[in-house]
């Protein structure tokens, strides 16, 4: 799986087009466990994600209807459940170390169905 990823900081926005969504119960409840090739995940229609069987920490995006971020998770750890702030519609899962930030805009392919 490819990742583009164009950051623009004068914008604050983030263009994240290659990233798999999650959109199925059983693509959700397992998200990036045990996965070594894929380091992203976007999670639409989600306002809590859980990180039980993690092998390493990663970051959690809290995304609102527009895709503004609303609070970000650095380091996440494994063994722990993740819930949004209010107005939560959608979780992106990133490597740890990610330059995402509260406020910022995600832009995914999967925009219309937030």
């Amino acid at each position: 799986m490819r990742l583009s990823l164009l950051f623009d900081p004068a914008m604050k926005t983030h263009d994240y087009r290659h990233v798999p969504a999650a959109r199925t119960f059983f693509q959700r409840l397992i998200g990036l466990m045990g996965r070594r090739d894929r380091l992203f995940l976007f999670i639409p229609r989600c306002s809590a994600v859980h990180t039980w069987f993690m092998r390493s920490p990663i970051d959690i995006a809290f995304l609102d209807e527009k895709s503004i971020v609303l609070r970000v998770e650095h380091e996440a750890r494994p063994w722990r459940v993740f819930s949004g702030p209010k107005g939560t519609r959608s979780v992106l899962e990133l490597p740890p170390g990610s330059t995402v930030a509260p406020a910022d805009a995600i832009h995914t392919e999967d925009q219309g169905i937030l």
